[in-house]
């Protein structure tokens, strides 16, 4: 019994003193539990803010990125559309040349079954998945495709600019040689403002001057020379220089003092027979509109055509006229047929040239004709 009282009493003791312990205690144990979960709650906040800061780190700067790649894409867009449009003039010219059988050199553009370089098919259908979620997760992938189609884009231009380089020379060449026609006679070459207005001071070339002028400005310049030439084409067009018979005949008679067939008395012979039989086809020299067509006293059946600019130049002595007052005729038209109507002695040609109403020598705006090219 005494056992079992002193058991009972050392468990009540335990407990007293648990019970005052816990008492006295309770509370900083309260405390320390809570400072404990505020303090693993405030670093867990932490690190989920740490966490959304990355985030939104990585997310702005897939934007910003994806941004700077849509800019760069409505860049090349534009520099696609300027090659489009610009390879629209340089097609015509390039026809144009082609027509007039300019020398283009060994220089030829890259083409797709036409005359015309290569031209890059749309960009923005090409990368309209761009926009997305899907475009920030290959944005490195996008990118380097967009360097590549600017790197297209720039040979494409300096494609383009080998071109007009090449066309320039070409009419270039073909001015220069044409100009040279007008020239012999003392005039002023049409367009000559354009080809040759140039100046400045003398400062020496650096670099690769190819690269010195953009293409677009040597566009509009190549358009210039176009303009220039076709201007020049059309004044050489009207110039009288070509030979009024298709097979060169013998001159009979010359320009200027001889003695004259009837009277054998020394007079002033206006105009260079040509030795030709009766039914030759007399060809226009120059183009031209028809001023007289018709009989014109010593001169027999005669045509007078106006070639502008004070030229005029007469066939005489046809026997029949094949053109009418007011016709316009082009180079080589037949305006009439070897006679030997009016004061002639024989079938021939009589042919005149005229210049501001005064007779000139014909054998000098024939040998101008000698410089032109063949096509023309």
């Amino acid at each position: 019994m005494i056992g079992v009282a002193a058991a009972s009493g050392l468990a009540c003791l335990t407990w007293l003193i648990c019970s005052t312990v816990y008492v006295f205690y309770n509370d900083d144990l309260v405390e320390i539990a809570h400072n404990y979960q505020t303090e693993m709650q405030r670093d867990y906040e932490d690190r989920i803010a740490s966490l959304r800061a990355q985030i939104e780190d990585i997310t702005t700067r897939r934007y910003l990125d994806q941004q700077a790649v849509e800019a760069r894409m409505q860049t090349l867009t534009a520099t696609q559309e300027e090659i489009s449009a610009r390879q629209s003039r340089m097609t015509a010219l390039l026809e144009d040349a082609q027509k007039r059988g300019l020398a283009l050199g060994e220089t030829s553009p890259t083409t797709t079954g036409s005359i015309a370089p290569t031209r890059p098919r749309p960009l923005l259908a090409r990368f309209s998945s761009l926009r997305g979620t899907s475009a920030g997760r290959n944005i490195d992938l996008v990118d380097a495709g967009v360097d590549t189609l600017a790197a297209r884009l720039d040979d494409l231009s300096a494609q383009q600019g080998e071109v007009v380089a090449t066309l320039e020379r070409g009419v270039d060449d073909r001015y220069r040689s044409l100009a040279e026609v007008p020239k012999a006679l003392g005039l002023r070459a049409a367009g000559h403002d354009h080809m040759e207005a140039m100046g400045g001071p003398f400062i020496p070339a650096r670099g690769d001057m190819k690269a010195s002028m953009p293409v677009d400005q040597s566009l509009e310049q190549l358009e210039g020379s176009f303009a220039a030439l076709k201007a020049l084409e059309n004044q050489v067009r009207k110039l009288p220089v070509r030979k009024p018979l298709s097979n060169y005949r013998e001159i009979s008679s010359d320009f200027g003092t001889r003695r004259d067939p009837f009277l054998g008395r020394l007079a002033f012979h206006s105009g260079i027979d040509f030795a030709a039989s009766r039914g030759m086809s007399v060809r226009a020299t120059g183009a031209g509109q028809v001023t007289i067509a018709g009989r014109n006293g010593g001169y027999g059946l005669m045509v007078e055509v106006d070639h502008g600019n004070g030229l005029r130049t007469r066939y005489a002595h046809l026997s029949r006229i094949e053109v009418a007052e007011g016709d316009m005729v082009a180079v080589g038209s037949v305006v009439g047929r070897v006679g030997s109507t009016g004061r002639s002695t024989g079938p021939h040609l009589h042919y005149e040239t005229r210049r501001d109403g005064e007779p000139v020598d014909p054998t000098s705006y024939i040998a101008a004709g000698d410089l032109l090219p063949k096509s023309q």
